[in-house]
């Protein structure tokens, strides 16, 4: 019996040993993941904004090219 209020006191010792490390690699994981995330919104929000561009380059081209056919009287 003398040996077990011992082992308790290991066992919580060895339980805060590995507990502290892995905290921190989960944290460190959960970072990594952010990152990732972060660098992947970034390239799809640079996308979006050449879509957007060229959507509105578009939009005006056409905008132009309807005025000029109102404007076109072919003298049939």
């Amino acid at each position: 019996m003398d040996d077990q209020p011992a082992t308790k006191k290991y066992l919580a010792e060895a339980k805060q040993d590995l507990l502290e490390p892995t905290q921190e690699m989960i944290r460190d994981s959960q970072t990594e993941i952010l990152r990732g995330f972060e660098a992947y919104a970034k390239t799809s929000e640079a996308r979006l904004r050449r879509l957007q561009s060229g959507l509105l380059t578009l939009h005006t081209d056409d905008a132009a090219m309807n005025e000029r056919l109102a404007r076109w009287n072919p003298a049939w």
